[in-house]
């Protein structure tokens, strides 16, 4: 049988972990929305220099 005060500190490592598992989700996904604008600007950048 476990202690209450250890199955407590279990669930404040495990609220972290997953907070910090969050943060990380949303900075790659901020990353990946920056990777497309850019590249949707550089397409229409070529787009517009071929058509002229």
């Amino acid at each position: 049988m476990r202690l209450p005060s250890s199955n407590s500190a279990e669930r404040i490592d495990f609220e972290v972990a997953y907070s910090l598992q969050a943060l990380n989700v949303r900075n790659e996904i901020q990353a990946l929305i920056s990777d497309m604008t850019c590249l949707g600007s550089f397409f229409q950048i070529s787009l517009r220099v071929e058509k002229h």
